[in-house]
Formats: C-alpha cells, sequence, structure tokens
C-alpha cells in the first residue's frame, strides 16, 4: 500500500515474530545479531549473556556473518562491560573523542568511530547487552538506528529469556 507508514518497519516485525518462535540459543543469539547489525546501519556486532559478573555467553560477528577474532572484538568488551556495571545504554558518535570508550589500542587499530551499546533487560534484570560498530563512520548511528536496536532488543531479551528457561527446563 503506498504511503504505508508501517511499511518500513516490516522488517522490524518479521524479525521480531522470527525471534518469539526460536528456542536454541545460540540460533537464537546468532539471529538477533545479524539482524539488529543489518538493520542498524553496523559493520559489526557482539552480543553477550551475563550471569552475575561473568560473561556466559557471547558472539561476535561482522555484517558477512564472520565470526570476529578477539582483537577485532577488543572494543566490545571494554563498552560491553561499561553498560553491565551502569545498565544504562552507550552511544558514541566519534570513539576517537569519547571519554567513556577509552582509547584502547583495538579501538585506534580497527579505527572504530560509531558506538551503540544497548542492555538486554527482562523487567528490571540485566541478562546481556548488544554491542555495534562501524569503523570509519562518524554518527553511523542516528535517532532512527537507535530506536530500531531499543526494539529488537527489548524483544530480544525476552526471546532470549525463554530460551534459556526452555533450555533449564529440558
Amino acid at each position: 500500500m503506498p504511503g504505508d507508514p508501517l511499511a518500513g518497519l516490516r522488517p522490524v516485525f518479521d524479525v521480531v515474530k522470527k525471534i518469539n518462535s526460536e528456542l536454541d540459543l545460540r540460533k537464537l543469539l546468532g539471529i538477533i545479531l545479524d539482524t539488529t547489525i543489518g538493520l542498524c546501519n553496523a559493520k559489526r556486532g557482539t552480543i553477550a549473556i551475563f550471569k552475575g559478573e561473568q560473561e556466559k555467553v557471547r558472539l561476535a560477528r561482522d555484517r558477512s556473518g564472520r565470526d570476529l577474532g578477539p582483537e577485532e572484538a577488543g572494543v566490545s568488551s571494554t563498552v560491553l562491560q561499561k553498560v553491565r556495571l551502569t545498565g544504562k545504554p552507550l552511544l558514541s558518535a566519534d570513539a576517537r573523542n569519547d571519554g567513556h570508550i577509552g582509547t584502547s589500542r583495538s579501538l585506534l587499530n580497527l579505527k572504530i568511530l560509531s558506538v551503540l551499546c544497548l542492555p538486554l533487560r527482562v523487567k528490571e534484570r540485566l541478562i546481556g547487552a548488544v554491542y555495534l560498530d562501524n569503523p570509519g563512520v562518524v554518527a553511523a548511528f542516528g535517532p532512527r538506528e537507535a530506536e530500531i536496536a531499543a526494539v529488537l532488543t527489548e524483544h530480544a531479551a525476552l526471546a532470549i529469556h525463554n530460551a534459556m528457561l526452555y533450555r533449564q527446563s529440558i
């Protein structure tokens, strides 16, 4: 339908349906990460599930679905820990000049500029976070990308929680 205001949201609706029906935790994390990277103008991303002070599960990929090595995922560790400690989202238009992220070697080596990291919450409990970046681009994550990421992570947190409950029950 021409002029349909919801037409641009169709991919988000489709993903929400898909993640709400997936109970395999590893597969679910891959779907969430790949989709969030694709819909939010990111080049790379990481999803982490927390258990207390530790990361229980971590998946890091680039836009093509290639798993990232430790050097490539170094910045995400710093940012994920900040989000875990504060429980608040972190958005940086230019990470080189952002005191919240610091000047880690991997930040400089990978030329990371735009960073977005959102907590995964079930009610008030922080269960994880999704990290996105875009090397070489300042302000890659505008209001639209941040809003899409927020909607996706809100639904993703519930889907992850359900998959973890399912895993415990079997």
